[in-house]
């Protein structure tokens, strides 16, 4: 009995170090992505074209999505918030959010960009890897959009993109959905297609688009 025991133990240890590993390891292997030919799983000359001057930057979406959403603060930071619903669609959606705590499904699909400006210089492997950051059952990757420094994270063992970030411009490029959701409802590597697209551009004073809405749902 004591063979058996022992094994056992061993087992059990085994299996509690594999869990910890799983929940905090961090793959640091270095990967690239660059201009894709699709986007969201759509060729890219279905796609939409979306500038931000005043923080920067240019992304390529999937087809038929729009900005709901764009905050600039000053010192050029703020986030843009993009979706595929139309605006009357989104009110919609907004009402039915306002009579639950729970979010919707369809938010799993939209898209956000939230720049940080980054006066301390940290890395886009630092950023991504703050605890307060971190996610369960994930590991962190080092990486590279068009020649830039970047870092995501991702869910395993899907091996699906939740987020990621792109040092540039002395600022820190959050790219994620608006909702997380593991497994991912969305297209194998949808994700990774439109943070391929991402340029920088020369940051102006002002917003690109001074109409652009400052909340989601009026709130």
């Amino acid at each position: 009995m004591k063979p058996s025991i022992s094994r056992a133990l061993v087992i059990a240890l085994l299996s509690t170090f594999a869990l910890a590993a799983l929940l905090t390891s961090s793959t640091r292997a270095s990967s690239q992505l660059s201009g894709a030919s699709e986007v969201g799983g759509h060729p890219a000359a279905a796609r939409e074209i979306y500038e931000n001057p005043a923080l920067g930057y240019r992304i390529t979406l999937p087809p038929g999505y729009r900005r709901a959403l764009s905050v600039v603060d000053s010192g050029n930071v703020g986030h843009d918030a993009f979706t595929a619903r139309s605006d009357a669609a989104d009110g919609e959606l907004c009402a039915r959010e306002r009579a639950s705590r729970l979010q919707p499904a369809e938010r799993q699909a939209d898209i956000r960009v939230i720049v940080h400006g980054n006066t301390d210089g940290a890395s886009a492997l630092a950023f991504v890897s703050a605890p307060n950051r971190r996610l369960p059952f994930s590991r962190v990757e080092s990486l590279t959009v068009n020649g830039l420094e970047a870092a995501r994270i991702v869910f395993e063992p899907s091996g699906d993109t939740a987020w990621l970030a792109i040092r540039a411009n002395g600022r820190l490029y959050e790219i994620h959905p608006f909702v997380l959701a593991l497994p991912s409802t969305q297209p194998k590597g949808w994700l990774d297609q439109t943070a391929a697209s991402f340029e920088l551009l020369p940051t102006t004073p002002t917003a690109s688009d001074p109409t652009a809405r400052k909340t989601l749902c009026g709130s």
